[in-house]
């Protein structure tokens, strides 16, 4: 119903005053005459006495004259009495005033049953009527609350994927398979490119730098702090580096020297590494890692029969060489097995750590446990430390004639100095008592500071020796000595 029946005229049954109203008048007593004046009437014998007669009161409801003294007097609730029992009896519904005419009507009517004006508006009414009130929210209101949701939305995804505590472990994991994968095709595509009778020294040279860089991923990727679950993609990758080490050892001494050995391992050999790389291709793309196998084998083959073999090297080495680089190298090819000590060191320590079943087979004998693992370990340290010792006296030892060489020897002998205090340090770390893996874990991590000394040092020489080398055309040197 709108809100226009509010203000509808009131319907003549209102207008009209009930005959036997109150407010009558004295027509309510008796009847009129023709002359217009009142005529008194008889009462009838049958008419109820008028105390039974109903009346309005003026709450506008019917009741009948009496009743108030009865109740009154009878009614235990007139006075908000209780019954003798203690239950309440039906309390009588709360009585508003209409709007309108200020008729009393008890709470819950609908229409007021004196003028019919309602009294509960329609469910519609209402909905309309609060429509009207609504509001639009403050500018502020609708600024500030979308910026405190977005705010809160990328500090949850801050904390989620930039502050994620493995997100480093990734990122160093994805680089340093990628270092080594990339050096793979760098070789590749030098290896392909090998025909009878070419310059070797290129390609030795690009092996070489593989080589190193593979080792040195693999260095990484054992020192990487593995998150707990992860420890078997560590692992794979671990292998797969090392079983790409072995095959680009097998492509140095083949270039170096056609005639080897080797070159009848070179195809089973490049066998597995293409197999071991496909492992971890989950990691990282490793398509063309692994070509120019065939070219090479090719070369050499066609370097035993005589044909065109000879290196521009050692062409250049029956003119003529120089003896200060001479010196150098053979204080560094004496350094060669220490190096393949340190690295089973390292792999000793980290089977002990991990466990023994992770020690890779292209390190030598597999240790029987943990306990034997971290004795081996201790006992080629302090044999390392004493090597690189006497390896830096050496160097120190080789003659000079100027100023550049002088810097080089300097410079060779302080990274033999720091690889013996690295192995040093952790011979006496790995001296202590205490659980073998616990011992392994600690030490490893203890001694990270030292080899990045060393690292550095090693660095510094091998930048230092390259443009005497690349003078009388030789090939660079790598970071393994």
């Amino acid at each position: 119903m709108s809100d226009t029946s509010t203000e509808r005229d009131q319907e003549p049954a209102d207008a009209a005053t009930d005959a036997s109203s109150p407010e009558a008048g004295p027509a309510a007593d008796g009847a009129i005459g023709e002359d217009g004046a009142a005529v008194d009437r008889e009462p009838e014998a049958d008419v109820e006495p008028a105390a039974d007669h109903e009346s309005r009161g003026v709450d506008g409801t019917a009741r009948r004259d009496g009743d108030a003294d009865a109740q009154g007097a009878d009614d235990p609730e007139a006075d908000g009495e209780r019954d003798h029992d203690g239950t309440d009896d039906e309390v009588a519904a709360p009585i508003i005033g209409c709007l309108r005419c200020d008729a009393r009507v008890p709470l819950g009517s609908r229409y007021c049953p004196r003028c019919g004006t309602p009294l509960v508006r329609s469910g519609e009414d209402a909905a309309v009527r609060l429509s009207r009130t609504r509001r639009n929210a403050p500018l502020a209101v609708r600024v500030l609350v979308p910026a405190i949701v977005a705010a809160i939305v990328g500090v949850v995804l801050w904390v989620a994927v930039i502050q994620d505590p493995n997100a480093a472990f990734e990122d160093d994991l994805q680089a340093a398979l990628e270092r080594a994968v990339s050096a793979n095709r760098d070789l590749s595509s030098v290896l392909v490119e090998l025909r009878s009778g070419a310059d070797r020294d290129p390609a030795r040279a690009r092996a070489e730098a593989a080589l190193a860089t593979v080792q040195a991923a693999r260095d990484d990727v054992d020192a990487l702090d593995v998150p707990s679950g992860d420890e078997g993609r560590v692992i794979r990758a671990g292998n797969a580096l090392s079983t790409d080490a072995t095959y680009l050892a097998t492509v140095v001494a083949v270039l170096r020297d056609p005639r080897t050995g080797q070159l009848d391992r070179l195809g089973r050999s490049s066998a597995q590494a293409a197999a071991a790389l496909r492992s971890i291709s989950d990691e990282v793309r490793v398509d063309g890692a692994i070509d120019g196998t065939r070219e090479l084998g090719r070369y050499a083959r066609s370097a035993r029969e005589g044909d065109g073999a000879r290196s521009g090297r050692e062409a250049r080495a029956a003119g003529g060489g120089s003896p200060f680089l001479d010196a150098i190298d053979r204080v560094l090819a004496d350094q060669r097995p220490t190096y393949e000590r340190t690295r089973r060191a390292f792999a000793l320590l980290r089977a002990a750590r991990d466990g023994v079943t992770s020690f890779p087979r292209d390190r030598g004998a597999a240790p029987a446990d943990a306990g034997e693992a971290l004795r081996d370990a201790r006992t080629l340290m302090e044999r390392i430390a004493t090597e690189r010792t006497a390896g830096a006296g050496a160097a120190r030892g080789v003659a000079t004639r100027q100023e550049n060489q002088r810097s080089i020897v300097a410079k060779l002998a302080a990274a033999l100095d720091a690889s013996s205090a690295s192995a040093d340090e952790l011979a006496r770390c790995l001296d202590e008592t205490g659980d073998a893996v616990t011992v392994a874990g600690r030490c490893l991590t203890q001694v990270r500071a030292a080899s990045e000394r060393e690292d550095e040092a090693r660095t510094a020489f091998l930048q230092s020796i390259a443009p005497a080398r690349q003078a009388v055309d030789r090939p660079a040197l790598t970071a393994a000595f």
